[in-house]
């Protein structure tokens, strides 16, 4: 049997024992009766009524939501990231192949990985510990010092973890769809990382460098790679050319649309959290205070 057959089969049983499990319970009167009597009990300490408001079923189904949409989000750019990977590994070279790789290696004890790949490319990636991969088409169109350039600026990514770090920005602002504002302070804060990056490249091997490196790859740069931090992120290696020059990064305005559709739905669920707290027994409150002090 293979990999791939013996992984369908355990998400089939998986799936049929959790339906199974699920039936049983459903049709047991007896668990039943002790969840709902768990339940009402529960309500009578949680609020004052001693039943459950309306603005909890509400709140309870925009959590589902929000939680949901995280994780999808974030399942979605790991496998997006391991099929990137996937095309990639078997064309790993084992050993470095220029001087300015095994200088770098050297000086950070950072590992450097290079694919035989005709594209130019550099990107971070890995979270428990995070590793430099370069392919051979960007070796063969930097020179030496643009080359060291973009290894610092990847270095910067691997120190600050920035690849775990995108990912929960992104998988957020998938969360959060209803406020737009979210989205575009996902997308800021993506190229403030880039923006940092820059500038530590440029410090240690010149802003000159950097800029030529990225006009270089600009013709070569593609979307869809978000969750992995590279150096030719699409769309944004004019902004970044201009904070070079000016040493101050110009970014993009949020809309006043963006600001107002916002504001709105902040005001809503703000509106659902104040309901569903002031239904909320005394007796809960006085349980929390004495959590904090104790804490």
């Amino acid at each position: 049997m293979t990999k791939n057959a013996f992984t369908l089969l355990l998400h089939i049983s998986a799936a049929i024992g959790t339906t199974l499990l699920t039936v049983w319970v459903l049709s047991t009167d007896a668990v039943i009766r002790t969840a709902i009597d768990w339940v009402h009990r529960c309500c009578g300490v949680i609020f004052s009524s001693g039943q459950i408001p309306g603005g909890y079923y509400l709140f309870t189904s925009l959590l589902v939501v929000w939680v949901f949409l995280f994780i999808w989000r974030v399942r979605s750019m790991v496998r997006q990231t391991q099929r990137f990977l996937a095309t990639l590994l078997p064309l790993k070279v084992n050993h470095p192949i220029h001087p300015v790789l095994l200088r770098f290696q050297q000086k950070y004890g950072v590992l450097v990985d290079v694919f035989d790949y005709i594209r130019p490319l550099a990107f971070t990636y890995g979270w428990k510990r995070s590793r430099i991969g370069v392919s051979t088409g960007l070796i063969q169109l930097l020179n030496p010092q643009e080359l060291e350039a973009v290894l610092e600026h990847e270095y910067h990514h691997c120190l600050a973890r920035d690849p775990l770090k995108m990912v929960f920005a992104t998988g957020a602002a998938t969360a959060f769809f209803f406020l737009p504002v979210v989205f575009r302070l996902c997308q800021r804060y993506c190229l403030e990382k880039e923006i940092e990056a820059d500038r530590r490249a440029a410090e240690k091997v010149g802003a000159k460098a950097v800029a030529a490196a990225l006009y270089k790859m600009t013709a070569f740069s593609s979307g869809g790679l978000s969750v992995i931090p590279r150096f030719d992120q699409e769309g944004q290696n004019v902004l970044r050319v201009k904070a070079l020059l000016s040493g101050k990064p110009d970014f993009p305005r949020i809309s006043i649309a963006d600001w107002m559709w916002s504001g709105i739905s902040f005001l809503l669920l703000a509106a659902v959290i104040a309901d569903l707290i002031s239904t909320m027994s005394i007796v809960l409150y006085m349980h929390i205070c004495l959590l904090l002090l104790t804490w």
